[in-house]
């Protein structure tokens, strides 16, 4: 009752099913459950948000500038602030009509503004109704440095450019057994040829080419060629090119395969590739980058801690340790402490799972510590509904209807979709690193989790410019 409006609401009356949708710091879409809500006034959003050098590509490079129209402030003088790329193919606008999403669109645009292009000035005459552009759309893109990158957009410009068969990114390092290898990634497109290849020399002193393919019954691959250094990759990827005698073709060559490397800045980076060409770098703990230990204790407990370490061989930065909890096979903590020297470790957050008597995982607690209380305090509770008291996880979407089980699984995750061909699908950890990723060429998929550690991921289903995303537990 200690509010204007001198209202008084029991605890016995909040609802537990309610949640909604929000955009997060980085424009992701999350849904929170919620029955109380606190709301600070930001200040008017912005007309127009734009976001430029994106890219991807299909069968040629894109380079795209997003635009995101905020219907309820965006003028007419925002409109004419913005200029499309000179350089621009074509204009895409997102909208919905009813409960059907479209998109438009819109030719003959370089060097044109927003106001102009929205407004009939181009080659299709179409002026587009700025109170039917969609709010909730969102694509995910690569930046110049190759990371990804999810944007909200409902207008972007799309400009065609030079197309690269193959990209480099090399000062790549990643660490084994305490050692440090030197990494070239090299991702091969699907519509390079054999004699794009020819134009790539892998270094002298390149111990082996990892490559990461797919063979004749769709299955993931993985190849480790030696005796190819100073060779071109078109005469490594042949069997008179490496000691093992092996032969790849561009067509088996993997799309959809990342690693995390530790760039020379020493930051992590995801990239993309499909070839990757590997020197050892030394073999005791100078330049070690990051080591991991993971030890057991007793049968209910586990703990990992994470050591970073500089050029010298000396610990650098905060440690993190994460302590693991479980009963039985279910993971019920995960609880993560930061220390400078080793030692002293400081709470820094906590994960809490319930389970039924079932087994089925019910509720997901996240809690970060205050160091003002000397506690930790409950951030988001999530409450997880099934279909049928099972573990097989329905929940309809407004962009697409997906089914998933076993939820949990163990070694595989089967996942459906309804209304599209095929889709995309991408597995993140729950502090947003990608660890899976791949392609259906149906409206189904069998993904192998057997590989991951125990506990709760997203995973993103893609397809026709929707997209879905939901949790799973890992057992």
């Amino acid at each position: 009752g200690e509010n204007r409006d001198g209202i008084h609401i029991a605890l016995d009356t909040l609802r537990f099913d309610y949640s909604e949708w929000f955009y997060d710091n980085e424009g992701r879409r999350r849904l929170i459950n919620l029955n109380v809500k606190a709301i600070v006034d930001m200040g008017q959003i912005p007309g127009v948000v734009e976001t430029p050098d994106l890219y991807n590509y299909g069968s040629q490079e894109y380079r795209t500038t997003a635009y995101m129209l905020n219907e309820g402030t965006v003028t007419d003088d925002d409109l004419k602030a913005y200029t499309v790329p000179a350089d621009a193919e074509f204009v895409d606008v997102y909208i919905r009509e009813g409960i059907i999403n479209k998109r438009i669109d819109l030719h003959g645009v370089a060097g044109k503004t927003l106001y102009a292009v929205l407004n009939g000035d181009n080659d299709e005459k179409i002026t587009v109704d700025l109170t039917k552009i969609r709010d909730n759309y969102s694509e995910w893109f690569k930046d110049e440095d190759g990371n990804l990158k999810f944007v909200r957009l409902n207008v972007k410009a799309v400009a065609i450019v030079t197309p690269v068969p193959v990209v480099i990114t090399d000062s790549l390092f990643s660490q084994s057994d305490n050692k440090v290898f030197s990494n070239v990634a090299y991702f091969v497109k699907d519509y390079a040829t054999e004699t794009d290849l020819t134009n790539y020399v892998i270094a002298s002193d390149v111990q082996n080419l990892n490559v990461y393919a797919v063979d004749a019954n769709g299955d993931n691959v993985n190849y480790s060629l030696h005796g190819v250094a100073g060779k071109t990759l078109a005469d490594a990827l042949k069997a008179t090119g490496n000691d093992e005698g092996i032969t790849i073709t561009v067509d088996e060559l993997r799309s959809n395969y990342v690693e995390w490397f530790i760039d020379q800045d020493k930051k992590t980076k995801m990239v993309k590739l499909n070839l990757k060409a590997v020197k050892q770098k030394n073999t005791g703990l100078t330049n070690l980058i990051q080591k991991t230990d993971f030890t057991y204790s007793g049968g209910a407990k586990a703990t990992k801690v994470v050591t970073r370490y500089d050029e010298d061989g000396q610990p650098t930065g905060l440690r993190t340790k994460t302590e693991y909890a479980y009963s039985g096979s279910d993971l019920i903590t995960e609880e993560t402490f930061t220390s400078a020297d080793g030692t002293n470790w400081t709470e820094k957050d906590k994960y809490i799972y319930v389970f039924d008597d079932k087994g089925v995982l019910r509720v997901v607690e996240y809690y970060e510590y205050s160091v003002s209380t000397s506690s930790y305090e409950l951030v988001t509770k999530e409450f997880l509904h099934y279909s049928n008291d099972t573990p097989t996880f329905i929940r309809p979407d407004k962009e697409i209807s997906t089914r998933m089980f076993p939820n949990p699984a163990v070694n595989v995750l089967n996942v459906s979709v309804k209304d599209l061909s095929s889709f995309e699908y991408k597995v993140y950890s729950l502090n947003g690193t990608l660890v899976k990723n791949g392609f259906a060429n149906s409206s189904s998929a069998v993904i192998n989790v057997s590989d991951l550690n125990r506990g709760i991921y997203m995973i993103q289903i893609i397809g026709e410019g929707r997209s879905f995303t939901s949790k799973f537990v890992k057992k």
